[in-house]
């Protein structure tokens, strides 16, 4: 029992010494007020107690999102569902296949009737491509319109693999300068290549972990709202990367002369090209500044109705 009375004691003691409860009444406060903390106070202390890692993770996720940026834009570019329709427009404006196709018509078929075997690949006069031909009885039994659709297909798929230099036998040039519309063509036609798709593809993957793994280190480091405007700031800064590229292609396109049917094709595939780093540069740009001011605007509101504006300089609450 004398245990158990000490305890009670124990017990009342803690309870006596407790600070008493705050009465609030016309005349004052007796006691003392909880110490309330405003917002206001929270984002003070988050910005002179900033983490130390912030401002590391904020230019890795930079870095690594520019760079995801315009390796996921050279994916796309090149991937087959681009890169091949835009080949076979190339193709087609260095070749004039299907003119010549109907202009050389019965001398194809004659070719075609003289091999013997249907299977029998037959070489196309005029259009001499590495590994690209038709067989005997795709001639026999098909429409020049039907062997231009074929042969565009199968020679852009040789392209793609294999490189612009498969049309050297066919005799067309494209070794014009730099800045002529059939060497633009020509550097437009090598840079949409299967390997090059490999390459951005494999990049891809390590660089939207490294872009996630920063993120969330911005989430992670930053304080209050503050960290989403450290987030939208780094995509926008970001951005730029991929909306240079795009800029950049558009500045060298307008160095190469324009007045020719081939020009004027060249100009219409490489804008079409060009135009995918400067559209997700774009959307990047306005996702990470819409990111920013929504943190912007939410710290704002809670700035303006923080507890500490409903009490009053004597402590009292606000009527």
């Amino acid at each position: 029992m004398t245990d158990e009375r000490r305890d009670a004691e124990d017990q009342a003691a803690e309870a006596f010494s407790s600070p008493p409860a705050p009465v609030v009444t016309d005349e004052g406060v007796y006691g003392t007020l909880p110490r309330v903390h405003s917002y206001a106070e929270y984002e003070g202390e988050a910005v002179s107690g900033r983490h130390p890692l912030l401002p590391l993770v904020t230019a890795l996720l930079v870095l690594s999102a520019g760079l995801w940026l315009i390796v996921l834009s050279a994916a796309q570019v090149t991937s087959e569902t681009v890169a091949l329709p835009t080949i076979e427009r190339g193709i087609e404006s260095l070749t004039g296949l299907r003119a010549h196709l109907t202009l050389n018509e019965e001398e194809i078929r004659r070719t075609a009737t003289a091999a013997p075997t249907g299977d029998q690949p037959v070489p196309i006069a005029g259009f001499e491509v590495a590994g690209v031909s038709l067989s005997r009885t795709e001639i026999l039994e098909g429409t020049p319109g039907e062997w231009h659709s074929t042969l565009r297909d199968r020679a852009a798929r040789a392209i793609y693999v294999h490189g612009i230099d498969v049309l050297a036998a066919s005799g067309t040039s494209t070794d014009g300068g730099a800045f002529s519309a059939s060497g633009a063509l020509r550097l437009l036609m090598e840079t949409l290549s299967e390997s090059r798709h490999s390459l951005a593809s494999f990049l891809v993957l390590p660089l939207s972990i490294a872009v996630a793994i920063a993120t969330a280190g911005v989430l992670a480091f930053g304080r209050g709202f503050g960290r989403f405007q450290a987030l939208g700031f780094a995509v926008a800064v970001a951005s730029l990367g991929a909306i240079a590229s795009g800029i950049l292609g558009l500045a060298v396109l307008a160095l190469v002369g324009g007045g020719s049917a081939l020009a004027d094709e060249t100009h219409a595939m490489a804008s079409a090209v060009v135009g995918v780093p400067l559209r997700n540069g774009l959307t990047a740009l306005f996702a990470g500044v819409a990111v920013g001011l929504a943190g912007r605007v939410l710290g704002a509101i809670f700035r303006v109705h923080s507890p500490e504006r409903d009490i009053t300089e004597d402590g009292l609450p606000a009527r």
